[in-house]
């Protein structure tokens, strides 16, 4: 039955425009570059959309405006919300372009989506053994708000796998540009935290050296009534 339900699912999402009665007009970027998604689709998965397809909207048709996004971003989303498909179209910039749909996402208040980004931000940083680079920390600081699920979690990669080498490395050249106050008082407070935990009797190996990948699936998650706890205890890999 599960399989069916899933074909379903697949088939309702392939329909195509003319099936559809309402459309909405999406403009991206300084450039205005346009989209058309079907409100059916992106209406049950964005509060944000939701909330600009109001009666006011329907009466005018008036497209939506995503000033602050690229037009690359948006596609990639679309790619998620239609196929289920983390892309990025700069893989050379895997981090960045993760990021910024991210930011996307949580702007558009689509948790399905945001969760899923986070799963592939740690999935990307385990087979490729790296870790998010300044300019992507950045982006994260200064396009989430506080305390926001990616800036745990580039924090808690600072704290439980990074070296020093990782804030300034001097075998690399700087690109001018200073990691955000926020971050690091966010790293220094976290590290407070944890030796407090350790001076209470947890282990330091837990409190410390823990991997990212091993922590509970949806310790980055975030959840509500349209999106719900992952039925799994399993890690985040």
């Amino acid at each position: 039955m599960a399989s069916v339900k899933k074909l379903e699912e697949v088939a309702e999402l392939k329909r195509t425009r003319t099936e559809y009665e309402d459309d909405i007009e999406v403009l991206v970027g300084p450039e205005r570059a346009r989209f058309v998604v079907h409100m059916h689709i992106i209406c049950k998965r964005s509060s944000f959309f939701e909330s600009a397809c109001s009666d006011r909207w329907m009466k005018e048709r008036k497209p939506i405006e995503l000033v602050d996004d690229k037009p690359d971003t948006f596609s990639a989303y679309l790619k998620l919300v239609y196929e289920g498909e983390l892309r990025s179209s700069l893989p050379q910039n895997e981090y960045l372009e993760l990021v910024r749909l991210y930011v996307l996402a949580d702007r558009s208040r689509d948790l399905r989506a945001a969760n899923a980004v986070i799963d592939g931000i740690i999935r990307y940083s385990d087979t490729t053994w790296s870790l998010p680079p300044k300019s992507a920390i950045r982006l994260a600081m200064n396009s989430t708000p506080p305390k926001s699920a990616l800036q745990r979690l580039v924090r808690d990669y600072c704290v439980q796998e990074a070296g020093p080498q990782w804030i300034v490395d001097p075998e690399k050249p700087d690109d001018g540009e200073e990691l955000p106050r926020s971050f690091l008082v966010a790293v220094a407070e976290e590290f407070m935290t944890r030796r407090r935990q350790a001076n209470y009797g947890e282990r330091v190996a837990d409190t410390y050296s823990r991997r990212i990948k091993e922590m509970p699936r949806c310790h980055y998650h975030q959840h509500d009534d349209s999106c719900p706890p992952c039925k799994s205890a399993a890690t985040a890999k």
